[in-house]
């Protein structure tokens, strides 16, 4: 895996490396922030925990 000479942190084995912006107004964010402070992720977690939740009920 890597380098074995190479310093710093580890490669993950499920690199985020993309990027995505999105424009919401003060009531999500206000949600999203208190998700996040209830469940201790973070809001990009959040975001791809509700991502994945829809996903699998759309399959359903």
């Amino acid at each position: 895996m890597g380098n074995p000479n190479a310093k710093g942190r580890p490669a993950s084995p499920n690199p985020k490396d993309k990027f995505f912006k999105m424009r919401t107004d003060e009531k999500m964010l206000a949600l999203l922030e208190e998700n996040s402070r209830i469940t201790g992720n973070t809001k990009a977690d959040e975001v791809r925990i509700a991502i994945e939740e829809r996903n699998k009920r759309l399959k359903k």
